[in-house]
């Protein structure tokens, strides 16, 4: 194969078919190989697009494999590219494996389940206060929190099996470039933010002065940034805003 493989029609695999197979990955966990059988049956179409017999290419696959689910197309677009430029043998694709596990599981579980799921939960606490009564409310705060959490995630298993065939044995350096680290960066300052408006809503739902409430919800939003800006401790950013309402209400 020539050198600086370009990815055109001839070369590069039907990925949208790995992109759908990809959301079966753990539709066949189980105790032995965790989500090795789920990575296998993503990996299929490339097999038999043009060989008659891949058993054998097949077995040596289906091995141990486990990782962020919404990471996973990096690990499947790699494999895809050192399969198409030399099949590897057993030992070298485990390695491989394992080395890829562990960082994009860290990087996964991080970015989704540490970010951007209380952040989408956080919107749509925001959204029930908000609009609290309307009877739409809860069908807005639901859709709110599934088009918050499901485009940034979807959007990561096409981008990552496309960036996984691009970079190849390289995949991880992926790791510590943009987007991912604009997500590791802004996802945090986000929640925070929408913690503060959330317990600012709260606060303010209390009070009958109209100026008071949008006060109270921006200083809250402002603080919770600050907080993270600065990466105040959870007591000190708690305890601060405490006792500035506390002095507040002695003196109103």
């Amino acid at each position: 194969m020539e050198n600086g493989l370009n990815m055109n029609s001839r070369q590069c695999p039907p990925l949208f078919r790995h992109f759908i197979r990809l959301f079966f990955l753990q539709a066949l966990w189980n105790y032995r190989n965790l989500q090795g059988t789920g990575f296998l049956f993503a990996l299929i179409p490339c097999f038999y697009k043009d060989k008659k017999d891949s058993t054998s290419d097949l077995v040596k696959y289906h091995g141990f494999f486990n990782t962020h689910p919404y990471m996973a197309s990096l690990a499947l677009g790699a494999t895809l590219r050192r399969e198409i430029e030399g099949s590897p043998d057993a030992k070298s694709i485990q390695e491989f494996h394992c080395r890829l596990a562990g960082p994009l599981g860290l990087i996964g579980d991080t970015i989704f389940w540490g970010t951007l799921k209380p952040n989408a939960a956080l919107l749509s606490l925001l959204i029930a206060f908000l609009w609290y009564g309307d009877s739409v409310t809860p069908l807005i705060a639901v859709t709110g929190f599934l088009f918050v959490f499901n485009v940034p995630h979807l959007w990561m298993r096409w981008w990552g099996l496309t960036k996984g065939w691009q970079l190849g044995d390289r995949v991880l350096s992926a790791l510590g470039k943009p987007p991912i680290t604009t997500l590791k960066r802004w996802f945090p300052i986000e929640g925070a933010i929408l913690l503060g408006l959330v317990l600012g809503v709260i606060l303010a739902n209390g009070i009958s002065q109209f100026w008071y409430a949008p006060t109270i919800v921006i200083a809250g939003g402002l603080w919770a940034w600050v907080g993270s800006k600065f990466h105040l401790s959870v007591p000190v950013v708690t305890a601060i805003p405490l006792v500035i309402l506390l002095i507040a209400a002695s003196c109103i």
